[in-house]
């Protein structure tokens, strides 16, 4: 049962850093856009408080509103998810 746990525990650390590294990417595509939460959100039917939770990695977003906002960069879910802890050599588009 420890092990049970410390594999939960190990697999819950590995997607709050996920949830993290894709809230960096999406933060650093808006600003290399030089867009607001404001404008994102109105453009995309989404709150600006729930965008900024997204990029700061502290909500669990649905896969729908990933794809809104992949959309709505013109990114690629592909490389929204390969983003990682380091989101200094993104060269957003």
């Amino acid at each position: 049962m420890h092990k049970r746990k410390e594999h939960d525990l190990e697999f819950e650390q590995r997607v709050k850093a996920k949830l993290q590294a894709i809230g960096r990417y999406l933060y650093a595509l808006r600003h290399s856009r030089e867009k607001s939460l404001k404008a994102v959100g109105k453009s995309i039917k989404m709150s600006p408080a729930l965008i900024s939770k997204i990029e700061k990695g502290g909500h669990n977003f649905k896969l729908t509103q990933l794809f809104r906002l992949a959309k709505y960069y013109k990114a690629s879910i592909k490389d929204i998810f390969k983003a990682d802890n380091e989101t200094d050599h993104l060269s957003a588009k």
